[in-house]
Order: C-alpha cells, then structure tokens, then sequence
C-alpha cells in the first residue's frame, strides 16, 4: 500500500477517534461498550443530572490495559470531576495525559587485522567505530469541559469544548568512522566516515465545541446535539546522509577521494474545520433501559498542502594528468507547494441501539450499530525533475573532453480515490453481582466491516525530459530523453470484508457509600504490574 493512502487512512483514524470517541470508563470497557457509568454521563453532557454529588474520578490508566504500575513508572494520568450548584448548574472535567520518551546511545568499536601477501604477519589494520543515537517522545493530552443547566427532568442546555492534541517526535543519528592502515609503515591508506540523521515530527490539535439541547420526563429523555470543530494535521520528515571517504589521507598535496550528500525533506500540513449533529435518546422501563443513537460528521478540508524536496548529489576527485579529474553529480525531484495540492472530504454515518435488563443480580445488554463514512479525494501534483553532471578530466584543457550534462523535465498527474466503508457492530455485555458489594464483568463485541475503493491516475501534462550538453570548448548538444507518444492512465476497483471479536473482562468493588473501585487487567493473578484501577471517589 501506498505511504499516501496509509497517512490518509490515519487521519480518517484520527478524526473518527477524535469527533466520536469517549472518555470510557472501565465498566463500559469491561462489558463491551453495554453498560455505562459516571465518565459517559459526564461526556454525554444532559445525562450529568444522573450524578449524585460531588465525584472526584482518578487513575493512572484509564484508558490502556496493560499499564505498570507496580514496579515501574506510568506517564499516563487521567483525573475527573462533577459537581453542581443549586440543582441546576452542572459542571464536569475530564483530563487525561500520558508522556512516554526514550533516548539510546551507543558506541561500538571493531577492529580488524589482516595477512594481505601471506607471510603470516599482519600488515593491514582496519578499525571502525560506530556511534549510535536515538531517541523519540510520545505525548497526547485529551481534556474535557462541560457545562449543563437544567434539573434532571424537564428541559437541559449544555455546552462542551475538548481540546485533543499529539505530538509524536522522533530523531536518530549514526556516525560511522573508520581507517585502512599499513601496520608495517604505520602509514594511512584511507579513512572513511558517514553521518546519517533524521528528524520526524508530527503533530495532531481537534478543538471541539458542542451545543446539547435535552428534555427529560420521569422514564424517557432525548437530546439533539451540535457540534463543530478545527482539525490541524501536521509532519515533517527531514533526513540526511554524508559520506566522505579519502584514498590519500597521508598526503595533503594529493586529492583521491569520493563524496555524497542524499537529503529529503517532506511536508504536509493539512488544516480542516467539521461539522456535526447528533440524536440520542433513551426510555426506562424500571430498570431496564432501550437506548437508541444517531449522528452525522461532515469534514470539510481546505486544501491539503505537500511539500517534497529530494536530492542526490555526489563528487568523485582523482589525480589527473595535470590537475584534478573531478566528476560530480546531482540529481533532485520536487514537489511545488503552489501547485501540489489535495482535496479531501469526508462523511461519517451513525445509527444503533442498545437493550439492557435487570435479571436477579445481573445486568444483560445487546446493542447493534450500523455506521458508514464516505471519503474522496482529488490528488493532483505537479513534479520537477532535475539532473545535472560535470566532468573535468584534469588535463589542465578546457576543451570537448569536459562537459556539463543537464536533464530537466516535468509532468503533472491527478490522482482520485474514493472510499466506502460499512461496519456493523454488535456488542454484547453482562454485569454479576456475585457477592454483596463485589461485581464481575463479561464483555463481547463483533465487528463486521466492508469496504469498496476506487483508484485512477492519469497524467495531465508532460513537459518532455530534454538532455542537453555543453562542452569546454563551447559547443553544445540536445537531445529528447524521454517523450512518450502514449498517456498511460489506471483505474482500479477493490473490494475487502473483514470481522473479528474482542472480549473484555472486569470487576467493580463498591467498598463503602462513597468509594468505589474498578479493575481490568487481571489476567496474571500474582503480576500485579499487568493490572489497572480506576477509583471514583464521592463526596
């Protein structure tokens, strides 16, 4: 697959995470996304009515599985609350951050002794030493802020704004220096040495703003929602790799060496605004529940802007009859920012359902979610092709044997993809209340998932890539490299299905009236690293 097509299917990740996601409590991981609690109240703005006091929510690990924390150390932190003011203003928070880095750095050196005439003696000696660095950061913060007036029946106005940033940074270097040298003479033959390094940034900011207009009776509510939002996505790649390599390193007045310098550079930056609406409503049959839900994400794109710069280039020096023989090299591709440009749009569908009962002492729940989004692009990017060479023979005459060879050509090529993607989800979840404060928790969830896509690429323009020489006595020649009397252009159409199951467990530990405890993560009884808890603590 592409690297484009991977990068566009991220941001359709990205977004879909970002507009739809919610914080998610450990009871509603735990059963397969059947039973809620607090957190999904908060974030569902009208339901915070149904929270009683003040709550202060708290754990190291409320969103990941597998978090240490016995015996290591945890970056990630989430932290809670809702309260409210006289019965009808109702506030709640919801942060969560989480910060992991690592820096590497190692030294190797290798030496080497060689027998080159076969007399049993050593007379070459190779040494290389190699230095390593590394090192990446990973952070994301995700923070939640609403506000509801209204009593818990009647009429409900809530507004919410999160904020979702991350930024993933990544850098390496390697520097590699090595020498031939004749143990004999203790004289050098030539030292090596290369420096390769890059640098990776990328960066992912949602402002999200939602307007909730609820009404609630005594068994039903409903709730319409508003939401809109400005997306920024940006990565930058910039990468380098030097080498110098000299063949007379013991004598300055000789030049015999070789060197090349390879660079990219790699932009996108991708600005976007959505919009969205949102249906939900519920109805309450003592204490069973039928809860139903609906919503539509537009994502309007402004245009996706890439910038890519890539170059070869390289010199190679040898003594010649009178002066210097000296060939050097270089060849580019470019993209131009002004006329390289992607449209992208996307719309998201979603329709379900959930039924949950009260049998004796446990919670049953089923649900079934249709949802689709629908994406296009137009890709449309004008290419820039430039090689260039030069040739001294080092006679100390600049006549027809030294030249300078050009190539430069150019073309522009559109390129459409289009995306349906369908899934249907049917989760499945039990809460047992086998002991008197002590809850056990089952969870299932199915998804099955089509996908249609349609690819072209065809080429617009074409400047023809045209050689042209130029001689040291001043002659020149051209010549056409390449003119193809034919447009070649693709289209292809693909389908795939796929489906898989996840299975999810808990336990909740209602420990006394105002404190309550929720674990996953159990799986290995006596690593107690592998566990997780989330602790709500009422006031």
């Amino acid at each position: 697959m592409k690297f484009k097509t991977l990068f566009y299917l991220f941001l359709v990740f990205l977004i879909s995470i970002g507009l739809n996601a919610q914080f998610f409590s450990f009871r509603s991981l735990s059963t397969g996304g059947i039973l809620d609690d607090d957190l999904e109240a908060i974030y569902s703005l009208t339901e915070m009515t149904n929270i009683e006091g003040f709550n202060l929510y708290t754990n190291l690990s409320n969103l990941t599985l597998s978090e240490q924390l016995i015996n290591g150390i945890s970056q990630n932190y989430m932290v809670g609350l809702k309260g409210s003011l006289m019965d009808m203003l109702h506030f709640g928070l919801i942060s969560v951050s989480n910060k992991n880095s690592n820096t590497d750095s190692s030294i190797t050196e290798d030496r080497v002794f060689r027998d080159t005439n076969g007399d049993q003696i050593y007379d070459l000696f190779n040494k290389e030493t190699i230095q390593d660095y590394s090192s990446y950061t990973s952070e994301n913060s995700d923070n939640y802020f609403g506000f509801l007036f209204g009593k818990k029946e009647g009429v409900k106005v809530g507004l919410s704004y999160s904020r979702d940033f991350y930024k993933y940074a990544e850098s390496m270097q390697t520097i590699t220096a090595g020498l031939d040298s004749n143990i004999i003479s203790s004289s050098l033959i030539a030292t090596y040495f290369e420096d390769y390094n890059y640098d990776y940034l990328s960066k992912n900011k949602i402002d999200l703003f939602n307007l909730a207009v609820g009404f609630a009776a005594e068994k039903m509510e409903i709730t319409g929602s508003f939401n809109f939002a400005f997306l920024t996505v940006s990565s930058s790649y910039v990468g380098r790799d030097t080498i110098f390599n000299n063949f007379a390193p013991g004598n300055s007045s000789i030049h015999n060496y070789d060197k090349s310098d390879n660079y990219s550079n790699r932009n996108y930056v991708s600005p976007r605004f959505n919009l969205g609406f949102g249906l939900k409503g519920y109805y309450r049959m003592n204490e069973d529940s039928l809860e139903f839900f609906t919503g539509l994400q537009n994502n309007s794109y402004k245009p996706f802007y890439l910038f890519d710069d890539e170059y070869n280039a390289s010199v190679t020096v040898t003594p010649g009859l009178v002066t210097d023989e000296i060939y050097s090299s270089i060849d580019s591709v470019s993209t131009l920012d002004s006329a390289s440009v992607i449209n992208y749009s996307l719309i998201s569908l979603g329709i379900g359902g959930k039924y949950v009962k009260k049998i004796e002492n446990a919670y049953f729940g089923i649900g079934l979610a249709f949802s689709q989004s629908k994406s296009n692009e137009i890709d449309t990017i004008h290419y820039l092709l430039l090689s260039r060479e030069n040739y001294d023979n080092g006679d100390g005459v600049t006549d027809i044997n030294d030249y300078t060879y050009t190539e430069t050509g150019s073309y522009t090529q559109e390129s459409i993809e289009n995306n349906l993607i369908s899934t249907i989800t049917v989760p499945v979840g039990v809460e047992y209340n086998f002991l008197k404060n002590l809850f056990g928790r089952l969870g299932a969830r199915t998804t099955f998932s089509w996908s249609n896509n349609y690819q072209s690429d065809r080429v617009l323009a074409y400047s023809p890539v045209i050689g042209e020489y130029i001689y040291g006595d001043g002659s020149n020649y051209q010549v056409i490299i390449e003119n193809p009397s034919q447009r070649e252009d693709s289209n292809t159409k693909s389908k795939g299905f796929s489906y898989n199951t996840q299975y999810t467990y808990g336990l909740g530990w209602q420990i006394s009236k105002n404190l309550k405890l929720d674990i996953m993560g159990f799986s290995n009884l006596i690593d107690l690293s592998t566990w997780s808890f989330s602790l709500n603590v009422k006031f």
